[in-house]
């Protein structure tokens, strides 16, 4: 109601992690074909923060050493004539899904520069990426931002203002402890 009569509005929903599948969140808010639905929200951190390198390493090589941003969705949808056009995607290279199934059914991995060892050197192996610490599951590398080690930078400063956008409306941003 408030786009409507204002132009433009933002919702912010604080203390939420994930909202599941963002593009029917962002339809729901084009259907009736009045407004774009743009829908963003932050998720479990699975991304280690590019340029952030100590050792001053090339920037679109170079990572932090800690994991701290997550996968963060975005979804567009843009109503027309014939319907509504929609993007759903991930700011990485692949949902974090992938990586967690092929550890849970201890298969490799078939995707090259999708995720990135404690070293961020591109691996299959998603044992390098998830282990176990005191019986608990954590991270050991991370998922490569879009366009992986190549262009990162891009998918990385995107994954940084959806994280910086929504500690603006109070929501957190939750550091992973890494193994």
């Amino acid at each position: 109601k408030i786009a409507r009569t204002q132009v433009d509005a933002k919702v912010c929903v604080k203390s939420a992690n994930h909202v599941g599948a963002a593009g029917v969140w962002s339809e729901k808010i084009a259907e009736a074909h009045d407004l774009i639905g743009t829908v963003t929200c932050t998720t479990g951190a699975f991304v280690k923060p590019m340029g952030d390198d100590p050792d001053r390493l090339d920037y679109v090589k170079g990572a932090s050493t800690k994991v701290r941003i997550g996968t963060n969705p975005v979804a567009i949808s843009v109503p027309h004539l014939s319907g509504i056009l929609t993007l759903d995607m991930a700011l990485t290279k692949l949902a974090a899904n992938y990586c967690i199934k092929a550890y849970k059914s201890g298969e490799l991995l078939k995707i090259p520069e999708y995720v990135a060892d404690r070293n961020y050197q591109s691996t299959l192996d998603p044992n390098e990426i998830i282990g176990l610490k005191d019986g608990k599951r954590c991270l050991k590398g991370s998922v490569f931002p879009l366009g992986s080690t190549h262009s990162g930078y891009k998918g990385d400063s995107l994954l940084r203002m959806i994280e910086v956008e929504h500690s603006f409306c109070g929501g957190p941003i939750t550091k992973v402890e890494s193994g």
